[in-house]
């Protein structure tokens, strides 16, 4: 942490909103005290006028969030525009963490009272064990006019807690209010559904609740969400009867994203929303025991439905059928179907519109690729993992003209073969996003893969034996992938050095060579790479590297603005080198 020269802080401010020049600005403001501080706090406010909200946010290690939280005053909150204080999350470098000291209900109560809190335009408290005291402290806010979002999900406000924050008169200007796991039920509902401040709410999380058919009932029938364009009651015992309510719904007429995952509908359920008013475009309906009754049923529904989501709900490829001649048939582009007992993806393949299909741990096997594939492929994305694709599945997909952006088959027992198919496949050179983790190929079917990559930004083939000669085939390439796992493969240093003089890693910023045989001379190699000027993480765990390694790392990652973690878990390190990574600074958010 410290100060910045006045052409680096121009040059932030001038630049593009990115968490690590939020994060150096933040620190340059910490470290300036006195007189120096206002003239200061109203240039970097007037230069981040554009900057998106959620970047201007609270982050750990930084004083100004417990302030913020206990309502003490501190002129740089006139910066922040996002408090984030969830209790439990990861970290944007990676890793568990957890938020210290916890959040007090009489902290929240000052903070709706100080002025700082005017300038919030969202607040995330997600998983403080705040108790319904929390929602009087909202409840009784002056200072909430610019909030528009407000995360409460697992905070056990209850049904007394939601019902006082139901009553805030600040509620008007609020877009999006999450309140899953919040131990609350029917009574919650109705608080909400009479609350005249709720015009301008267009998202409504009530995920994990006790909320029943008449909770559903008076959400359908109240004024207050009138602007609602999303509403998730997923794993909330809504039943048929609850289905039926929201399907009635006159109140929810601009719904366009529909969660009901997990609510007990079974088929009439399913039948009560295809006869009702709802016209959603997303829809989720997983883990509610469908069958081909309720897939029938929703094949009458006249909504123009873009995604839906049958993920559990005991189908196979015959139960599909009636989507052929659904209404929605012709706008139905992504498909999520998995955990069920497909064997036969042709009649899925049959709608006109789909391009994205999601679909693992079915039981379709090498046969049903083979199949889908002579029948011809439009997809752009297909996630297949654990299917048994296998080589002979592979093949022959890749011998189709199917312009992937996208292909998920980690765990199908793929090998050098199937490798090799794929980087024969004419579409390869489309891809944006792969993943063959855990699969067999090799190093030589792995260089394969990576010859004819161009388009690539997300590659995952940790656990696939590729090799030196993988390595040297992506340098070679024209990838610049920004996220690339190559977790347990054998690259050693001769890999490293392959990837490193070359500019396949320069836009880089997830880099996971675990368990990869690195050793000093590689890890040597990471530390004075040109290429790596993106990166944010990378992960080293499990490889013998040694102190001179380790100490020239941590260097190179106390630099900041360059290197932000590097985990190096490894029992072989002196007490310099140990010392060397303890002091470089632990950064985990924004």
């Amino acid at each position: 942490m410290g100060t910045l020269t006045d052409d680096e802080l121009a040059a932030l401010l001038a630049g593009p909103p990115h968490p690590e020049a939020w994060r150096a600005i933040a620190e340059h403001l910490i470290a300036t005290e006195g007189e120096a501080l206002e003239p200061l706090l109203h240039r970097v406010d007037a230069a981040l006028a554009d900057w998106p909200d959620e970047l201007r946010q609270t982050m750990c290690g930084q004083p100004w969030d417990e302030n913020l939280v206990q309502g003490v005053h501190d002129p740089r909150h006139r910066v922040v525009r996002s408090l984030r204080y969830d209790s439990v999350f990861v970290g944007r470098y990676g890793g568990l963490m957890m938020r210290s000291p916890p959040v007090k209900a009489d902290g929240l109560h000052a903070m709706g009272q100080s002025p700082d809190s005017k300038v919030l335009t969202r607040i995330n408290l997600r998983g403080q064990r705040l108790g319904p005291e929390a929602g009087a402290a909202f409840g009784a806010a002056t200072c909430f006019d610019s909030l528009e979002l407000l995360d409460l999900s697992g905070t056990n406000l209850g049904t007394e807690g939601i019902t006082a924050l139901a009553g805030a008169t600040w509620l008007g200007h609020l877009k999006e209010l999450r309140l899953a796991n919040d131990a609350c039920g029917d009574r919650a509902v109705l608080a909400l559904s009479l609350s005249d401040h709720l015009d301008a709410l267009e998202v409504l999380k009530l995920v994990n609740n006790r909320i029943t058919a008449a909770g559903a009932s008076d959400l359908a029938h109240s004024k207050a969400f009138r602007s609602l364009h999303e509403l998730d009651l997923s794993d909330c015992p809504l039943g048929a009867a609850g289905a039926k309510a929201l399907g009635s719904a006159p109140g929810l007429a601009k719904v366009a994203e529909l969660g009901l995952r997990k609510c007990g509908l079974g088929p009439e359920g399913a039948a009560a929303l295809a006869r009702g008013v709802l016209r959603p475009t997303r829809v989720q309906l997983g883990s509610n025991g469908l069958g081909a009754a309720g897939i029938a049923a929703l094949a009458e529904w006249e909504a123009p439905i873009e995604s839906l989501d049958l993920t559990d709900d005991r189908l196979d490829a015959n139960a599909l059928r009636p989507l052929l001649e659904a209404p929605f048939a012709t706008t139905l582009s992504e498909l999520t179907l998995g955990h069920n007992d497909l064997a036969d993806l042709r009649p899925v393949l049959e709608l006109p519109a789909l391009r994205r299909l999601t679909l693992p741990l079915n039981r379709l096997g090498p046969d049903a690729f083979v199949a889908a594939a002579a029948a011809g492929v439009r997809l752009e994305q297909l996630d297949v993992c654990d299917d048994r694709m296998g080589d002979e599945g592979l093949i022959a997909w890749a011998k189709t003209a199917a312009p992937l952006t996208a292909l998920r088959a980690s765990r199908n027992h793929i090998g050098a073969d199937g490798a090799r198919a794929l980087g024969d496949a004419s579409w390869v050179g489309t891809l944006e996003r792969l993943d063959l983790e855990r699969n067999p190929i090799g190093d030589e079917g792995g260089a394969a893969i990576a010859r004819p990559l161009r388009a690539i930004e997300w590659l995952q083939l940790g656990n696939t034996g590729v090799g030196v000669a993988f390595a040297e085939a992506l340098a070679a390439s024209d990838a610049r992938p920004k996220q690339l796992y190559l977790q347990g493969c054998p690259i050693g240093d001769a890999g490293v050095a392959a990837l490193v003089d070359s500019l396949v890693l320069e836009r880089c910023e997830t880099l996971n060579l675990s368990h990869c045989g690195i050793t000093d001379e590689g890890a040597k190699l990471l530390a004075t790479a040109a290429p790596l000027k993106c990166l944010d993480v990378l992960h080293l765990n499990g490889n013998p590297i040694g102190d001179e390694g380790a100490r020239l790392l941590a260097a190179r990652s106390a630099l900041g603005g360059d290197w932000m973690r590097v985990n190096l878990d490894t029992a072989d390190l002196g007490t310099v080198a140990t010392e060397a990574l303890d002091q470089v600074p632990q950064r985990c958010c924004p």
